[in-house]
């Protein structure tokens, strides 16, 4: 009987979550509207909030340190940046190939100038 109450609360916050991530995306792009905010602003903006919660949560320990910091908000604008840049220009496909290239290039920078993250496994 628990685990079936654990698996339907798994399925409703699984819902929940699904539905404000709808009406958050619809409603930003809504706005954007109203307001004459051109979309790749607003593509933009959620790969950065993307990018923050990914891999800030991964390097949460580090976010302290004034020299990890900064190399984190350049690697935000360069993922950012970037990643518009590529989707708009070539296609979806090439857009998350890059990504997964500049992401990868980017961890592994960070452990090399900053170390294994504690709390990380």
């Amino acid at each position: 009987m628990a685990n079936l109450r654990v698996r339907l609360l798994d399925r409703m916050f699984l819902t929940a979550t699904a539905v404000i991530a709808a009406v958050l995306g619809v409603g930003s792009f809504a706005l954007a509207e109203k307001y004459h905010v051109p979309e790749e602003y607003v593509i933009a903006a959620g790969i950065g909030l993307l990018f923050i919660w990914l891999v800030g949560r991964r390097f949460r320990s580090r976010l302290r340190q004034p020299s990890f910091l900064m190399f984190f908000l350049l690697w935000l604008v360069i993922h950012t940046a970037g990643s518009v840049l590529v989707v708009f220009t070539f296609n979806l496909l090439i857009g998350v190939e890059f990504t997964m290239i500049e992401l990868a290039i980017g961890c592994v920078l960070a452990h090399l100038l900053f170390g294994q993250p504690s709390g990380s496994r």
